[in-house]
Parts: structure tokens; sequence; C-alpha cells
């Protein structure tokens, strides 16, 4: 057993120790994570833009379809809107409604590898659907991600406010920079952002502010030198006592 000649040097290292966790397994901080997204219908796209807070990664996105849309990957189909276009990423101004007017006039989405999508959009967003789950690894702050794809509607709807998107969401989860889950948060189309001329979703006109969140973040795992310390502190104390007999 390793001794501290000096008792008063070993309470000493002992009270640092612990001082040490001490900030380690304190109250968590209060973090902020969000959302801004767009069903365009109009521009058949789709974009996710990551409003949290910096050290939150947007992890993964499920997209469910209101009860008169799906999904048509392909040239041709039934779209009764006219439009046909088929899926591929998209890498450009694709999203006018985000709502920070000092980057919107810049703002564009990014390529996936950016964001840390691996996936295949051939495979995560099917022919005929009507949902997706998309998922990313590298999906930081201020950042947005893509796609284009033609929004077919299973029957003919022209009446003004209709129903298209009644019963659509949006829902994504949230992790640290390790990979620890945070939250999640659901953006639900309801009666009011239905519109049957088929354009932007949630909103026609102005900025769409998606749903935000207050959480508490998780503590910290303790790193390896301040439980090397914290090991010192026990030694030292073993010393005392040890002194003591």
């Amino acid at each position: 057993m390793i001794l501290c000649p000096n008792r008063n040097l070993s309470m000493l290292v002992v009270a640092c120790a612990f001082a040490l966790l001490i900030p380690t397994f304190a109250s968590a901080n209060q973090i902020t994570i969000g959302f801004e997204a767009e069903i365009q219908t109009q521009d058949s796209a789709f974009s996710i833009h990551n409003t949290s807070d910096a050290g939150v990664l947007l992890s993964q996105v499920d997209i469910k379809l209101g009860w008169n849309m799906q999904f048509d990957t392909t040239t041709g189909g039934s779209a009764f809107d006219g439009l046909d276009t088929p899926l591929k990423e998209a890498v450009g101004l694709i999203n006018d409604h985000f709502k920070d007017s000092i980057i919107k006039p810049f703002y564009k989405t990014i390529a996936g590898s950016e964001v840390g999508y691996s996936g295949l959009l051939g495979n995560d967003i099917a022919d005929g659907g009507t949902s997706a789950t998309l998922k990313f690894t590298d999906f930081t702050r201020d950042e947005a991600w893509g796609f284009y794809v033609d929004f077919d509607t299973l029957t003919s709807n022209i009446t003004p406010g209709g129903t298209d998107m009644n019963r659509a969401s949006i829902t994504v989860k949230f992790t640290d920079l390790t990979g620890r889950f945070l939250d999640t948060l659901t953006f639900n189309y309801g009666t009011i952002n239905g519109n049957g001329h088929k354009k932007s979703f949630p909103t026609d006109t102005g900025n769409f502010v998606g749903p935000l969140k207050t959480i508490d973040a998780p503590n910290p795992v303790p790193e390896p030198a301040t439980m090397l310390l914290f090991g010192v502190g026990i030694i030292g104390l073993a010393g005392v006592v040890g002194r003591r007999r």
C-alpha cells in the first residue's frame, strides 16, 4: 500500500479528487432541440433543417404522408397534380421558408455525405409508399438536407383547403455527439394545414417555425483523468487510515 507521509497532504488530495467529481455529477444544463421541415408538393421536394443548439445531432426522421398522398419515385404514374419528378437527392436551394432571415438568402441543402446519410433513397423512399425513415450520423445545427420526389394524390382534390395532408406527420429523433438519445419532436399536420392546392406545407406563405423543446442535457461520463485522480484520493485516504492504526 502507498502511504502519504503528510496527513494534511493526504486529506488535500482526497478533497481535490472529490471536488473534481462534483461538476461531473451535478444537475444537467438546459439545451434546446428543434427542427424546421417542409413537404413541398408544389415543388416536389422535402427538406429539413436542424435548429437545435450546438452539439445536438438530428439522427433520424420519420415521414408519414396524409390520407390522400403517396410517394411516386419513377417517371410516369397517376399523379392528379400533373407533376412528374423522379426521386433524387436535393443539393441546392429548395427551401424558401426557413425562418432565419440572415442566412435565408444563402441557404441551401447539402449532400447526404455531409449530414451522415448513408442510406439509399431508392430503398428508404418506396414507390407508392406513404411513410419513410431516414437516418443520419452527422446532421448538426444549421445544416439542411432534402430530396425531390413526386407526391401523388390518390384521388383528385382541387378544393381550396382540402385534406390531402391531414394526418401527415414529421417525427425527428435527436442525440448528443456521442450518440446518446436525447428526445424526439413531432410536427402533426391537421385540418388547418391541409391544402388542396398542393402548395408548400406546413405553410403556404411566410415562415414555418418548427417545433422547439428545452430539455436537460445528460450528465457527461467521468473522464479517465478524473477517475484517476479519484483513485489517487482513495489511496491517500487509505494511507491516513493506515497511519492512525
